[in-house]
């Protein structure tokens, strides 16, 4: 394994350019094939893993032969050094296992360490992974910090904005104090003002609380908070309309008329 690491940390590394565009994570969709041929189109965006359980790295690991080619660790995280840079997605709830992944990581060549904490199905809550984790802000943090402490990789988080009735503001920003606190260097909301600009449709965007869109009104074009501030639906899906219209019409949008134009899925706000 070891001239196989030097190997892939020979290529390039995440530059300034590797977060103007990046190709989020999808189970099933992109292995090392999918991320191959998206290295034929993009040189330098940030190319990430589908998820792996921390508990199947650590389990893998032990199996004679994991590493080699075939091997049951080198299918799960093995990849092709044209590929970075790339991050690795991992899920869990346990601060050993993370770390374990963390340190794997490191090893075998990638540029990032990414914790899932926004994916949303049954299956995955039942593993105490993904988006479930959001109500648990200091379990999250505890796996942070031994990540963090465990390799020289940066750490990240991929979450949501809140998950059922947790979703205000002040929820929102404590969850992301602690996480910083705990030594995540990037993270990305699955939502917000994460649709690609600047192409020639105009891109419409809607803030889930009238918070958000008070605090941030350079993003969004139109506020769907406001039902739960006790608009009527029907006023309000006037009103969208009416938005949309406009839009349609030639109204510029608000990224437009703040001079957002490049193709940004995550920057100026959504990275913190």
């Amino acid at each position: 394994m070891e001239q196989r690491v030097q190997e892939q940390r020979c290529g390039s590394r995440i530059g300034p350019a590797s977060y103007r565009f990046s190709v989020a994570p999808m189970l099933d969709y992109t292995d090392r094939h999918f991320r191959v041929l998206m290295r034929q189109i993009t040189r330098h965006s940030l190319l990430y893993s589908e998820m792996v359980v921390a508990q199947a790295l650590h389990h893998a690991r032990r199996e004679p032969g994991a590493d080699k080619p075939g091997g049951r660790l080198e299918r799960l995280i093995g990849f092709d050094p044209c590929e970075r840079p790339l991050a690795l997605q991992v899920g869990g709830d346990d601060p050993a296992l993370l770390a374990d992944a963390a340190r794997l990581a490191a090893d075998w060549g990638y540029d990032e360490i990414n914790l899932n904490v926004g994916c949303p199905s049954e299956k995955v809550q039942q593993g105490r992974f993904g988006a479930c984790l959001m109500a648990d802000p200091e379990r999250v943090a505890r796996g942070v910090a031994a990540m963090a402490a465990a390799g020289p990789l940066p750490v990240t988080v991929k979450h949501r904005i809140g998950i059922d009735e947790r979703d205000s503001y002040a929820e929102l920003l404590a969850f992301v104090d602690t996480l910083a606190a705990a030594g995540c260097q990037l993270l990305l909301f699955t939502t917000g003002r994460g649709t690609p600009l600047g192409s020639c449709v105009p891109t419409v965007k809607i803030s889930s609380t009238s918070r958000l869109y008070e605090s941030k009104k350079n993003w969004f074009d139109f506020n769907v908070g406001q039902i739960l501030d006790g608009l009527p639906v029907p006023e309000s899906l006037t009103a969208l309309k009416k938005c949309i219209l406009d839009t349609a019409s030639g109204l510029p949008t608000s990224a437009e008329r703040s001079g957002y134009r490049e193709i940004a899925l995550f920057k100026r706000g959504v990275i913190l």
